[in-house]
């Protein structure tokens, strides 16, 4: 199975021992990456990317291109409220980016651009977890799919 990743904090995980991962893109790039498998396969290409890479140009470039391109695969968005670059990220409380409009919501972007395949789920919650991964796998649904994970989420 092919994983693509982008540059951030979950990147560590294409490293030992987890070793999860093919390639790793430039910041918000890793949708970008899969869609390059975008090819009739049984196994449908996974894409990680952090929420500082998803306001960066995540959204555009990778998210957007997906539903363009009718892309089958599916697209781990970690939300966990924070981003090295906090100017990029703007989910943010408004109390990090002063002057700026932010606490922006990851899925109403996701489904504003038009994919209508979307799962939010709380990062700890191992059954909820697995349920989505046999769904997302396993769903005849055909186009882009996308789960935000949150390590807060209720």
């Amino acid at each position: 199975m092919q994983v693509s990743a982008d540059i951030g904090c979950h990147s560590f995980s294409t490293l030992p021992p987890f070793d999860l991962g093919g390639t790793i893109m430039g910041y918000g790039l890793g949708a970008a990456g899969g869609a390059s498998f975008n090819v009739p396969n049984p196994r449908r290409a996974l894409s990680m990317m952090g929420d500082g890479g998803f306001w960066h140009n995540g959204l555009t470039s990778g998210i957007g291109n997906a539903v363009f391109n009718r892309h089958d695969g599916v697209t781990i968005i970690v939300d966990n409220g924070y981003s090295a670059p906090p100017a990029d990220n703007t989910s943010l409380p408004l109390s990090e980016i002063q002057g700026r409009r932010a606490r922006n919501r990851i899925e109403t972007a996701v489904r504003g651009v038009g994919v209508e395949w979307v799962r939010t789920i709380r990062t700890y919650d191992m059954k909820q977890t697995w349920e989505f991964w046999r769904e997302a796998l396993l769903t005849k649904f055909t186009g882009p799919k996308s789960s935000l994970r949150k390590a807060n989420a209720n």
